[in-house]
C-alpha cells in the first residue's frame, strides 16, 4: 500500500493492529500505520495526507462506512526530508451504537476495514489530489482482545448494560455465567451463549425465588394469567425465557439440539442481562 503524487510512489504505508479506546459516551479507533519513504530522489515530490474515509466489509454484507478518520496532525512527507513521524495513527471516533453493529456485521468473525485516504501533493511542478486505499485485515482474535481492554465487554454489545461489575459475592455464580455467555456470544458461539444464560436464569431464579419455581410459574401463567400479581407476571416472564433456552441446554435425545442464531442469541442474551439487573436493583 502506497502513498502517490501523480504516478511517483513517495511512501509505502503498512497498517498495523488496531486498537480500541474508551472515550466518554464514546470509542476511539485507532488505525497505527508503519509509514517508510520510498528510495525517490527526483522529482522532489510532497504528499499531505488530511482524512481518510473509514469503512468496514464483511463478506456477507458488503462495505460499510463508518465515517471520518484523521491524523492529530496532517501526514506530510517530502521527498528527500524525514518525516515528522514515521508511526502515524489515524483516530475514528465511534459511538457504542456504530460498535454493536460493527458487531453485528461480525457475526462472530474477523473484520477487514478499508481507508481511503486523500490528500494533496505536488511532483515539484503541478499539484496533484492524492487518493489512495489502504486495507487492513482484524483477525477475531485480536478484536476481541480490543473489545475487551477498552470494557466495552462491560456494555453487553445488544444495548443492554450488563450487571456484572459490581457484582455482590453471593451472587457470583450468576455474574460468571453471564459473563461466559457474553464471552461466548462475541465468539459466535450462539448455541453455547444460550445455554450458559439457562444456567444464569437457573442460579438466578433459585436466589430469588427458592428451588423448582419456574415449573409454578408456567402453570400459574396457563391456569390463572388474569388475576396474577405483578411479581407473579415478572416470574412467569424469567421462566418463559428460561424454557425457551431448553434445545440449547438439553441433548437430542431430551428434546435438545436446536441450532440458534445471532439474532436469537442477541434477544435470549438481552434478556437474561435485563432480568438480572432488574432482580439485583431490588
Amino acid at each position: 500500500m502506497n502513498i502517490t503524487v501523480g504516478h511517483w510512489i513517495v511512501a509505502e504505508v503498512t497498517p498495523q493492529p488496531v486498537i480500541l479506546q474508551t472515550l466518554v459516551g464514546a470509542f476511539d479507533l485507532q488505525f497505527p500505520l508503519r509509514v517508510r519513504q520510498s528510495k525517490l530522489t527526483s522529482p522532489r515530490c510532497i504528499a499531505t495526507i488530511f482524512t481518510a474515509r473509514a469503512s468496514v466489509d464483511v463478506s456477507a454484507h458488503g462495505p460499510k462506512e463508518l465515517g471520518c478518520a484523521i491524523p492529530k496532525i496532517p501526514l506530510r512527507i517530502e521527498v528527500g526530508v524525514g518525516l515528522a513521524s514515521d508511526s502515524p495513527v489515524l483516530h475514528l471516533q465511534l459511538t457504542p451504537h456504530q460498535l454493536f453493529c460493527i458487531e453485528d456485521l461480525r457475526n462472530g468473525g474477523d473484520l477487514n476495514f478499508s481507508l481511503a485516504v486523500s490528500g494533496i501533493g505536488t511532483d515539484g511542478e503541478y499539484p496533484h489530489q492524492i487518493f489512495d486505499t489502504w486495507r487492513l485485515f482484524v483477525p477475531q482474535s485480536h478484536w476481541v482482545q480490543q473489545l475487551r481492554a477498552a470494557r466495552a465487554l462491560d456494555i453487553l454489545l445488544v444495548e443492554v448494560p450488563m450487571p456484572v461489575v459490581d457484582a455482590a459475592e453471593e451472587i457470583a455464580s450468576v455474574r460468571d455465567h453471564l459473563r461466559s455467555a457474553q464471552q461466548q456470544f462475541v465468539l459466535g458461539h450462539y448455541n453455547g451463549c444460550i445455554a450458559t444464560c439457562r444456567l444464569a436464569l437457573d442460579d438466578l431464579g433459585n436466589r430469588v425465588h427458592g428451588k423448582n419455581w419456574a415449573g409454578p410459574a408456567l402453570s400459574r401463567l396457563c391456569a390463572g394469567r388474569d388475576d396474577m400479581a405483578k411479581q407473579e407476571r415478572e416470574k412467569a416472564i424469567t421462566a418463559v425465557v428460561r424454557h425457551y433456552t431448553h434445545p440449547a441446554h438439553h441433548s437430542g435425545s431430551d428434546g435438545g439440539d436446536a441450532s440458534y442464531d445471532r439474532a436469537e442469541a442477541k434477544l435470549l442474551l438481552t434478556m437474561t442481562a435485563a432480568i438480572a439487573a432488574r432482580a439485583w436493583s431490588r
